[in-house]
C-alpha cells in the first residue's frame, strides 16, 4: 500500500463482499461503480469506454462483477493496522488535519448499497448501479468493531 493518502484524490473504502470486511485505498474514481451513469454526467460520446478501460474494462462494478474488480484491486488494499499506523503518524504531524485518513465510502456487495461521507462536491453515491441505494450518510458505527482502525 502507498504511504500517502493524497488529498481529494485518494479515498478510503469499506467493502464488505461475502460477508467478508475489507479496506481500499484507491483514486476515487475506481468507485463509481457504474460508469454509464458518470459518464452521462460529462455527456460525453465515448466517456463510458474510456473509463471502463481505465478501470480494468468493467463498466459495472456491481455483486455479479464484484469478485473480479476487487481481484484487480488486490494492490490497493490495507489492513486497518496499516491505516491505524498511518493516521498515527498523520496526527502526530498535524493534530488538526487528518480527515483524509478516515474512511469515506462504505461499498456493501452484498446489501447493494453504498455509503458515503466523502466531503468533497464529488458523489460517488449517485452513480450506483441499478437496483442498488446510494445515499450520503455516517457510516462508521456499520464497520466491524476489529477494523475501527480511528479508535
Amino acid at each position: 500500500m502507498q504511504r500517502e493518502i493524497e488529498y481529494a484524490k485518494d479515498i478510503i473504502v469499506g467493502v464488505r463482499h461475502e460477508g467478508r470486511w475489507a479496506w481500499y485505498v484507491s483514486p476515487i474514481e475506481y468507485w463509481f461503480l457504474d460508469y454509464r451513469k458518470w459518464g452521462a454526467l460529462f455527456g460525453e460520446s465515448g466517456a463510458e469506454a474510456d473509463n471502463a478501460q481505465s478501470r480494468f474494462d468493467i463498466t459495472v462494478v456491481d455483486h455479479r462483477t464484484a469478485a473480479q474488480f476487487l481481484d484487480h484491486m488486490k494492490s490497493y488494499q490495507a489492513s486497518t493496522g496499516e491505516l491505524r499506523r498511518l493516521l498515527q503518524e498523520r496526527r502526530s504531524e498535524a493534530p488538526d488535519e487528518y480527515v483524509e485518513y478516515l474512511p469515506s465510502l462504505l461499498v456493501d456487495f452484498d446489501r447493494r448499497t453504498v455509503k458515503s461521507s466523502y466531503y468533497e462536491p464529488v458523489y460517488p453515491e449517485q452513480y450506483v448501479p441499478d437496483g442498488w441505494s446510494g445515499t450520503y450518510e455516517t457510516f462508521l458505527e456499520e464497520v466491524p468493531p476489529t477494523d475501527q482502525y480511528w479508535k
